[in-house]
C-alpha cells in the first residue's frame, strides 16, 4: 500500500461506517423507543425495515447500471446527501413545536419513557394509552398553542371491551398550561374521573368508575413568544 493510497482508503473506510452506523444499524436500538412514540408494537417498525431491504433488492440492478454509467463517486455522494437531508429534516421537526405525556407513581418517579404526541405548527394530536389494572384505555389527545399558553384536552376512545374512562381533562375543561418565553410549560395532573360522565357524551358505553386513579406529567413546547 502506497502513501498515497491510504488517505483514500482511510476516507472511504470512514464514511461507509459513518453511513452504514447511521442508516443500517439504527433500527436495532431505535425500533422500540420509536414504536412507543408511535404507539404501535416494535414488530411494525422491524416490517418497515424489512420492507426497505427489499426495496433496496428491487432497486440493486438499476442502481448497479447507474454506477456503471457514471461511477460509484457520484451514487454514494448523493445517497450520503440524501440520507444527511433526512436526518437533517428530522432534527428540525425534533426542535418544532413538542408535546409528551409520562404516567408517574405516586410518588412522582416516571413510568417507563412516557408517550410523543405528534404535533404539526401549532397544534398536536394523537393517540395515547392507559394501563389501568392491567386493562388499556385509549385516549385522544389534543394540544392547541395559543401566545403564553397550550390548551390540551384528553378525550377518550373505546377499548375493545367497550369501556371508557372518561377524565375532567377533556375538550369541555381542558388543562391550562401557561408557557414561558420558549414556548416551554411542564405539569403534573391528577387524572379524575368526571361525575356523571355518562351524561356528557354522546358516546353510549359502559364507563368504568375509577375515581382518582393516577398522575401523568405533561411537557410541551410550543412557538416561542415574542
Amino acid at each position: 500500500m502506497s502513501g498515497r493510497q491510504l488517505p483514500i482508503i482511510v476516507a472511504l473506510g470512514t464514511t461507509q461506517t459513518l453511513a452504514w452506523a447511521s442508516s443500517y444499524y439504527l433500527p436495532a436500538i431505535l425500533a422500540d423507543p420509536i414504536g412507543r412514540d408511535l404507539g404501535v408494537s416494535s414488530n411494525w417498525i422491524f416490517g418497515a425495515f424489512s420492507a426497505s431491504l427489499v426495496i433496496s433488492a428491487l432497486l440493486g440492478p438499476r442502481v448497479g447500471r447507474q454506477i456503471d454509467l457514471v461511477g460509484g463517486r457520484s451514487v454514494l455522494s448523493a445517497s450520503n446527501l440524501t440520507l444527511a437531508a433526512v436526518i437533517g429534516f428530522a432534527r428540525a421537526e425534533e426542535g418544532g413545536t413538542k408535546m409528551r405525556i409520562t404516567p408517574l407513581t405516586p410518588w412522582g418517579s416516571p413510568i417507563g419513557d412516557g408517550f410523543s404526541i405528534p404535533c404539526a405548527g401549532s397544534r398536536c394530536r394523537g393517540p395515547w394509552r392507559l394501563n389501568v389494572s392491567g386493562v388499556p384505555y385509549r385516549f385522544e389527545v389534543m394540544a392547541l398553542f395559543a401566545p403564553g399558553r397550550a390548551i390540551i384536552a384528553l378525550e377518550p376512545v373505546p377499548n375493545e371491551s367497550g369501556r371508557v374512562i372518561f377524565l375532567s381533562q377533556n375538550a369541555r375543561d381542558p388543562i391550562v398550561l401557561p408557557t414561558d418565553r420558549r414556548g416551554a410549560a411542564s405539569k403534573t395532573v391528577a387524572l379524575t374521573e368526571v361525575s356523571e360522565a355518562e351524561t356528557r357524551s354522546v358516546i353510549k358505553h359502559p364507563v368504568l368508575r375509577v375515581g382518582t386513579f393516577g398522575r401523568i406529567r405533561i411537557d410541551v413546547v410550543g412557538p416561542q413568544s415574542e
